[in-house]
């Protein structure tokens, strides 16, 4: 995107239009950017039809951005739209575990259930679950 702020459009086709699969995260942000949206949806319709995949990621559906084009959200809308939400206790729990093990960090039951009630966002990937558990057994020698 840098590329279409910085008025480097060729740059931008020749980058992008070619590629076999594009993966946007935050589509989100362009909407209301009448430059980039007139970009992104000749983009979107070049790969398109070239039978490319398409990815795209947002915290919102296509009917909940207003600002975008009209043309845009019904592309947006021709794929599978699925709602992600943050996993529920079990899961977060069975993350936890697994990330024990995989540390091969003794952490009791009780203190993995702590944890899963207080971490709700992006535990899979969370630099504190790792660093916390990493943590653990120096914490029980500091007893």
């Amino acid at each position: 995107m840098n590329a279409l702020r910085e008025r480097r459009s060729e740059e931008f086709r020749a980058k992008y239009r070619t590629a076999d699969m594009l993966m946007v995260d935050d589509i989100q942000f362009i909407s209301g950017k009448e430059a980039t949206e007139e970009s992104f949806f000749h983009t979107f319709n070049e790969l398109h039809n070239a039978g490319r995949q398409i990815v795209i990621t947002s915290d919102r559906s296509p009917k909940q951005m207003p600002m975008l084009q009209e043309r845009l959200r019904s592309r947006f809308e021709w794929g599978l739209t699925v709602d992600i939400q943050p996993p529920d206790f079990e899961t977060r729990l069975a993350i936890l575990q697994s990330k024990a093990e995989q540390a091969q960090t003794l952490v009791t039951s009780d203190v993995l259930e702590l944890m899963a009630h207080e971490l709700k966002q992006n535990i899979a990937n969370s630099k504190a679950v790792s660093t916390a558990l990493s943590r653990m057994p120096a914490l029980r020698e500091h007893k």
